[in-house]
């Protein structure tokens, strides 16, 4: 009988940000093209204040089973960095950054998107069809 070792996963693809939220930000990413040869049992997620050393554990040491994680409880007016490992029974493979600065900051009043559709009344308006409509969420 042969015993085939396994090793610990390659890093996630594509990891990146989702959604910024006010002291929230939500990852996704992919699962590693390689897995070490044991199936990926989960994903480890750390932060940092961006320009700090030490990272922190996002999911409290706990392999997160999904491809999405939310890091909350974050401070208002900081920027953040953040990385991703695939885990399996071998260990924890090497940690996937995601490549930019998240700030993180309260939102200010209410947003306006332009939707730039014309208004389509009728011929007899015509300098309302270049107008824009605007939605305020």
């Amino acid at each position: 009988m042969r015993f085939f070792p396994s090793d610990v996963p390659d890093a996630p693809l594509n990891p990146a940000v989702k959604d910024v939220e006010r002291r929230a930000v939500t990852l996704k990413w992919k699962a590693p093209a390689h897995d070490g040869g044991s199936p990926v049992t989960g994903y480890m997620i750390e932060y940092r204040v961006s320009g700090h050393f030490r990272w922190e554990v996002a999911n409290h040491g706990d392999p997160v089973p999904d491809q999405r994680y939310t890091v909350r409880n974050l401070r208002d007016e900081e920027s953040y960095e953040f990385r991703i490992a695939a885990v399996n029974k071998a260990g924890t493979g090497p940690f996937a950054p995601i490549d930019m600065v998240v700030a993180v900051k309260e939102p200010i009043g209410e947003k306006t998107i332009s939707a730039f559709e014309p208004f389509q009344h009728s011929l007899r308006n015509r300098e309302k069809q270049s107008s824009h409509h605007y939605l305020t969420i």
